[in-house]
């Protein structure tokens, strides 16, 4: 299954190599960012930054989730712990 996933991903990364080959030099579209002009970049350039945008935010959601959980798993325990031991 790794092998499949590998040859998966190679694949994935090599179209977008030929998108971002094939439109570089498109006519670049006005970006604005509060009423200041952002000097013209490529398409591609600005649709996989776009792309590492969305998946550095699914991962920080994903890390606080995990945190969240282990924080919550810490404090099942510790109530575990602290009702299973004898009150002196």
């Amino acid at each position: 299954m790794s092998k499949i996933k590998l040859v998966l991903w190679l694949l994935v990364l090599g179209l977008l190599l030929v998108f971002a080959v094939e439109n570089w030099h498109y006519p670049n579209p006005p970006l604005r960012l509060l009423r200041l002009e952002i000097p013209p970049l490529p398409q591609s350039l600005i649709i996989y930054t776009c792309l590492v945008i969305g998946f550095l935010a699914g991962w920080f959601s994903h890390v606080l989730r995990i945190k969240r959980e282990l924080r919550e798993a810490e404090a099942e325990a510790e109530k575990l712990a602290s009702a299973e031991s004898p009150a002196e």
